[in-house]
Protein backbone atom coordinates (compact mmCIF):
# COMPACT_ATOMS: atom_id res chain seq x y z
CA UNK A 1 0.00 0.00 0.00
CA UNK A 2 3.14 2.23 0.70
CA UNK A 3 4.15 1.70 -2.75
CA UNK A 4 0.98 3.11 -4.27
CA UNK A 5 0.69 6.16 -2.36
CA UNK A 6 4.45 6.58 -2.96
CA UNK A 7 3.10 6.58 -6.53
CA UNK A 8 0.38 8.44 -6.43
CA UNK A 9 -2.91 6.88 -5.58
CA UNK A 10 -5.20 6.94 -2.38
CA UNK A 11 -5.48 3.48 -0.65
CA UNK A 12 -9.76 3.73 -0.75
CA UNK A 13 -10.28 -0.02 0.30
CA UNK A 14 -8.43 -3.29 1.02
CA UNK A 15 -9.94 -6.52 1.51
CA UNK A 16 -8.54 -10.10 1.57
CA UNK A 17 -9.51 -13.69 1.69
CA UNK A 18 -8.17 -16.90 1.48
CA UNK A 19 -10.07 -18.86 -1.57
CA UNK A 20 -9.82 -22.75 -2.14
CA UNK A 21 -11.05 -25.23 -5.46
CA UNK A 22 -11.26 -28.07 -4.96
CA UNK A 23 -10.58 -30.14 -8.17
CA UNK A 24 -12.47 -34.02 -6.54
CA UNK A 25 -9.21 -35.55 -8.99
CA UNK A 26 -6.06 -35.06 -9.78
CA UNK A 27 -6.93 -35.38 -13.26
CA UNK A 28 -9.49 -32.53 -12.79
CA UNK A 29 -6.51 -30.36 -11.45
CA UNK A 30 -4.19 -30.97 -14.00
CA UNK A 31 -6.57 -29.92 -16.42
CA UNK A 32 -7.10 -26.47 -14.37
CA UNK A 33 -2.69 -26.31 -14.55
CA UNK A 34 -3.16 -27.30 -18.15
CA UNK A 35 -5.01 -24.26 -19.18
CA UNK A 36 -3.52 -22.20 -16.43
CA UNK A 37 0.08 -22.55 -16.97
CA UNK A 38 0.00 -21.53 -20.60
CA UNK A 39 2.73 -18.94 -19.93
CA UNK A 40 5.57 -21.74 -18.74
CA UNK A 41 4.19 -24.39 -21.03
CA UNK A 42 4.21 -22.82 -23.86
CA UNK A 43 7.50 -22.24 -23.59
CA UNK A 44 8.02 -25.98 -23.28
CA UNK A 45 8.27 -28.79 -26.44
CA UNK A 46 4.42 -30.48 -26.35
CA UNK A 47 5.79 -33.53 -25.59
CA UNK A 48 7.43 -31.90 -22.25
CA UNK A 49 4.38 -30.68 -21.13
CA UNK A 50 2.38 -32.71 -19.44
CA UNK A 51 5.33 -33.97 -17.43
CA UNK A 52 6.02 -29.97 -16.20
CA UNK A 53 2.33 -30.02 -14.84
CA UNK A 54 2.66 -33.36 -13.21
CA UNK A 55 5.76 -31.85 -11.44
CA UNK A 56 4.26 -29.03 -10.39
CA UNK A 57 1.14 -30.67 -8.85
CA UNK A 58 3.98 -33.26 -6.95
CA UNK A 59 5.49 -30.35 -5.67
CA UNK A 60 2.73 -27.98 -4.65
CA UNK A 61 0.73 -31.23 -2.93
CA UNK A 62 4.41 -31.72 -0.97
CA UNK A 63 4.04 -27.90 -0.10
CA UNK A 64 0.35 -26.75 0.31
CA UNK A 65 -1.44 -30.08 1.35
CA UNK A 66 -1.64 -30.24 4.97
CA UNK A 67 -2.51 -33.80 6.48
CA UNK A 68 -6.30 -33.13 5.85
CA UNK A 69 -6.11 -35.04 2.97
CA UNK A 70 -7.06 -32.21 0.38
CA UNK A 71 -4.22 -33.17 -2.12
CA UNK A 72 -6.81 -31.84 -4.98
CA UNK A 73 -7.54 -28.90 -3.79
CA UNK A 74 -5.53 -25.28 -5.17
CA UNK A 75 -5.51 -23.12 -2.13
CA UNK A 76 -4.72 -19.02 -2.74
CA UNK A 77 -4.71 -15.78 -0.87
CA UNK A 78 -6.45 -12.92 -3.17
CA UNK A 79 -6.33 -9.23 -2.62
CA UNK A 80 -8.36 -6.92 -3.82
CA UNK A 81 -7.76 -2.89 -3.37
CA UNK A 82 -9.34 0.19 -4.64
CA UNK A 83 -7.18 3.39 -5.64
CA UNK A 84 -7.62 6.61 -6.27
CA UNK A 85 -5.45 8.32 -8.41
CA UNK A 86 -4.20 12.06 -7.11
CA UNK A 87 -3.36 14.46 -9.40
CA UNK A 88 -0.71 16.55 -9.15
CA UNK A 89 -0.46 20.20 -8.84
Amino acid sequence: MALAERSGFRVLHVSTKDHSWDFGSRMAFSGFCAVGCVAWTSRLPAAERMDFIKDVLDRYQEVACDQSGEENTFKFYQMDISLLAISEK
